[in-house]
């Protein structure tokens, strides 16, 4: 929960409704699908350290490391995906 919270806030400055009803689409995917996906690979602590790196960039204004730090908190998720369908 506080992991969506995380995003929840990030995203909403931009007062873009559509990001959120897409943000909001996939957690609800996301938590119909945890089970089926598998493991996270990453740690709590993992997680936490990553939302620091992007919140980091954002506050220095970073778009370069913002992006970069945006990808790699997702490279989990993606990693997860990739199992899934070599298993399948």
């Amino acid at each position: 929960e506080t992991d969506r919270l995380f995003h929840d806030v990030l995203y909403r400055p931009l007062g873009n409704p559509l990001v959120g009803q897409l943000l909001g689409a996939f957690w609800d995917v996301y938590h119909r699908l945890r089970d089926d996906i598998g493991r996270p690979d990453e740690t709590p602590a993992d997680v936490a350290r990553r939302h620091r790196d992007i919140y980091a960039a954002v506050v220095a204004g970073d778009r370069d490391a913002a992006a970069t730090a945006m990808r790699a908190h997702f490279d989990g998720v993606r990693s997860r995906l990739a199992r899934m369908r070599t298993r399948g």
